[in-house]
């Protein structure tokens, strides 16, 4: 362990760095003694607001701290429209789906033909798997038979969507409000 030399100087530089941060880092400073040297800790709280600016985006990856990639970085903004947040929770997780459409009975070839649901999700339940989430849409992977092997995926815009819980499964409802 190096340790280091002027603890003062290194408390100035946190706090010039911080106050460069938006939204506002929540931090303290600590100068402890370890194998005989000064050392100083950072500790920063989690406040539910990243990402944070001031500089490049950085993401921990286990004890690592990263630069994070465009396509991370993005994923950060995204979070932060709390319907995003909610979504980005149950990615590749089984969800359910509900709609406002009440469709003529179709037969599974004509589903396969057309798409699941020929842009509007009929009414019922719908088991699938939310596999894109970003600020614009989401994609499911829906099952379109009972068996739940045949499947297809279903893109729907995130202005359409509505969330709720399903009680009885233990999970996400999503509903998506189809045109009148």
């Amino acid at each position: 362990m190096q340790g280091v030399t002027n603890t003062e100087s290194i408390h100035r530089t946190v706090i010039k760095e911080a106050d460069k941060i938006y939204p506002p880092i929540y931090y303290r400073t600590e100068v402890y003694e370890r194998g005989g040297k000064q050392c100083v800790r950072v500790d920063i709280k989690h406040n539910g607001q990243a990402p944070h600016f001031g500089g490049p985006a950085w993401v921990r990856q286990g004890s690592r701290t990263i630069i994070a990639t465009e396509q991370l970085y993005q994923q950060m903004i995204d979070q932060r429209q709390s319907k995003v947040r909610v979504l980005l929770q149950w990615l590749n997780k089984e969800v359910t789906v509900e709609g406002t459409y009440r469709p003529k009975p179709r037969t599974v070839e004509e589903v396969m033909a057309l798409g699941p649901y020929k842009g509007e999700w009929s009414v019922g339940v719908h088991q699938a798997t939310l596999t894109v989430v970003n600020a614009h849409w989401v994609t499911f992977d829906v099952a379109i038979s009972q068996d739940l092997l045949q499947r297809v995926a279903q893109s729907e815009p995130i202005e359409k969507l509505m969330l709720s819980w399903d009680n009885q499964r233990q999970r996400l409802t999503v509903i998506v409000k189809n045109a009148p």
